[in-house]
Order: structure tokens, then sequence, then C-alpha cells
């Protein structure tokens, strides 16, 4: 049998000995309810009925019943159940005898009521009556400039995307240095990055182009990469919807002028998944940079005109080998804190050393050029909370959190 199969196994065994403990609870809860029965708290058979008559309730119907008490004689309101768990079938079958009474004194004189009312902590606690916890948000890691075979900075920072386990690994460009070749790849990126290659989403940078074709890269990542004439795409996680671009604008996929192919793709995306109340996106060239190396990217301001106008929350980079980020604001670099799209700068997956940034533009908030590590973007239904995660021995840290648009 397989480590799966057993798994699964064990997990089911737990789950039952778990319930048959609740139920062995619930029937020592109603032996002593019925042995404390006296004067005003007295209960007798409902008229037209014997005292010894049985119902059997299976547990979703238990609670069933146990909420329309609570709706009945308290005035309590009770969701009756998950409706994905109603739609899963998923339920286990215990059938439980139960005695159908009827109070005499105190609250619900002279209506029948359930005498598991006396077990309702146990049964919300054991059984599963209390509403299911929604899922916990996806987490995305990011940094681009990763892997150089001749430096160990990418052997860092895949150590820390190690320690932050399910999350899906974004990498704006530059994954390979130095020429994006099938040889970098396999000798400087796998080694470290390509642990994760399985949850990992790339857009290509610069140095991937110094290929012919782009042929490592897109022979490394396969399908995760897009369509290989373009390199872009778009996925969503949880209630966010992601946007990889393409941002290489005088290399293969065209320029990115608002009439360019992938421009209008991106305006179409966008107008198909309104229904996604937040929006993230990366390419590999930074908008905006403080960085003494690069600084800004004029070309790809058209693609950030359609995420503007689309309501994009964020768009992440790299290129520039450091880490900054921005107030929210506009494709001209006005700040806008009611619809501004918030950039962050990761250029610090570890290859090829660092840039300089000697004096911050505009709308530029906390920057760091001396310190490897990654991004960790926590995608709740309605905001965001970041935190740069510095390498081992470093003390640089960047954490936040922000509301979507809309």
């Amino acid at each position: 049998m397989g480590m799966d199969h057993e798994h699964s196994l064990k997990q089911l065994k737990q789950a039952i000995q778990a319930h048959h403990q609740a139920l062995e609870q619930l029937e020592s809860a109603l032996v002593a309810f019925e042995e404390s029965i006296s004067g005003e708290a007295a209960l007798r058979p409902q008229a037209g009925e014997q005292r010894g008559e049985v119902q059997l309730l299976s547990i979703p119907q238990l609670c069933q019943e146990l909420g329309m008490y609570l709706e009945r004689d308290r005035g309590v309101p009770y969701n009756r159940g998950s409706e994905a768990r109603k739609r899963s079938g998923i339920f286990l079958g215990y059938l439980i005898p139960m005695k159908t009474w009827q109070v005499l004194g105190g609250v619900g004189v002279g209506r029948p009521a359930t005498v598991v009312i006396v077990a309702f902590a146990a049964v919300l606690v054991a059984v599963g009556c209390r509403p299911e916890r929604p899922p916990s948000p996806p987490v995305v890691v990011a940094a681009g400039d990763i892997a150089d075979c001749s430096g160990g900075g990418d052997e860092a920072t895949a150590r820390l995307v190690g320690d932050i386990g399910d999350s899906t690994v974004l990498t704006p460009g530059d994954e390979a240095y130095p020429d994006g070749s099938a040889e970098d790849f396999e000798e400087c990126y796998d080694p470290t990055w390509g642990r994760f290659e399985d949850r990992t989403k790339p857009v290509p940078g610069n140095h991937e182009y110094d290929t012919p074709g782009t042929a490592g890269y897109f022979h490394y990542f396969g399908r995760a990469a897009g369509d290989p004439g373009k390199g872009y795409y778009s996925y969503n996680l949880g209630k966010w919807h992601i946007v990889a671009l393409n941002s290489n604008c005088k290399e293969e996929v065209g320029d990115c002028e608002a009439s360019s192919q992938q421009v209008r793709w991106l305006k179409a995306d966008l107008a198909a998944n309104k229904d996604k109340r937040c929006t993230l996106a990366y390419m590999h060239h930074p908008r905006f940079s403080s960085g003494k190396e690069h600084g800004n990217t004029h070309f790809v301001k058209p693609l950030w005109d359609a995420l503007y106008e689309g309501g994009a929350e964020v768009v992440l980079s790299g290129h520039e080998h450091n880490y900054e980020r921005f107030a929210p604001q506009n494709p001209v670099g006005k700040a806008d804190p009611e619809r501004g799209i918030r950039e962050f700068v990761v250029g610090t997956g570890g290859g090829k050393g660092h840039y300089p940034i000697l004096e911050p533009i505009a709308n530029s908030e906390v920057h760091s050029d001396d310190t490897y590590g990654v991004l960790k973007l926590t995608l709740r239904p309605k905001s965001y909370e970041w935190r740069f995660v510095p390498e081992e021995g470093e003390t640089f840290s960047d954490s936040g959190s922000a509301r979507c648009h809309y």
C-alpha cells in the first residue's frame, strides 16, 4: 500500500475514533441529564406518544434538529450547515437513538424539544455542527534575478522559499545567468530554485533572450511559461486574478505599444475577470525604480496603463538587483492612494550581486540595496499582506498590509 493510501487510512481511523468518543460523551450527558430531572425540570412524554419511542438521527440531522430548537425556543439564528458539505455528500453515518419529550416550566414551556440540547457544547465541538473554517488564503513568494553559478546567493534565497511551504513561486525574470541557456538552467537554477518547479509561475527576463528563441527558458519551464511565442498568461489564486507579463517588448513579442498584441490581450483578459476583486501582475522590467543601474522603464507604460484602467492593485518586477516598495501611484508616477498601483521591485533572488540606490525617487517608501531575500504576499479576499524575508544573517525587512480597490 502506498504512503498516500496509508496516510488517508490513518486519517479515516482517527476521524472514526474521534466521533466514537463524541458519541460516548453524548450518551454520558444524556444519562446525567435524565438522572438530574426533578420538580419543574421534570419531563414527561408528549400526548399520544409512549415514553420509549425511539427516533433515529444521523449527525447532520442532529445538527439541524438542534438548530431548529434554538431558532424556535431561544430566538438564536442558526446556520443549518455548509452548502459545500451538503454538495459533497460526506457524512459519517452514525445513528443515534433519541427520545422525544415535552418540557415542563422554564424556557420552552409546552413545546417539544430534544433532550440532546443538554449536550449542545459537546456536539458543537466534537461532532461537527460548528461552521467550517474558511480555507487559508493563498501565499505567493517572489524574487527575480536569481541563479548564478559563480555565487551562492540563490542557495540562500532557495532556503527561504523552502521554509514557506504551500506557496506559489513567482519569478520575475532573469532566472538563470549569464544567458538563460539550457546549460545555465540545468547547472545553476535547477539545483536550487529548481526544487520548486512544480509550483513556479515564471516570466522571462532580458538575459533569457540572450539565448536565441529563448529556447533554454521555454524548454526548462515548458507549459508553465505559456506560449513560447508570447511568454505571457494569466491564472487565478483564490479570489485574486494573477497576470504574468512579458516586458521584453523589444524582443520577439514585439513592442509594448497600446496597439500591440500583448496589450490588447491584457485589456481583454482584465475585462473578462472583473468578477475578481483583486489583481496582481508581474513582469521583469520595473516601471519605476530608484536604482542607479537601470532606473525607470518607459516602454512598459502601456502595460501599466492597461493595468491601471483595469483596477490592478500590485505589480512585481525585478531587473534592478535591489528591493524597493512604492506607494500606490498611476502610470505617470503621480501618487494615487485610491486607485494607484503599488509596485515592488524584487531583484533580490541572489544572482549577479547588488545594484545601488543613491537617491530615492518620488513615491519610494522603503528600499534596500545590500540584501538578498524574497517577498512573501498573503492574498486575502479583499486585501493583501507583504513581508520581505531576508537571507539568513541579514536584518533588513519590510512588512505591511493594504486593502484592494473595490
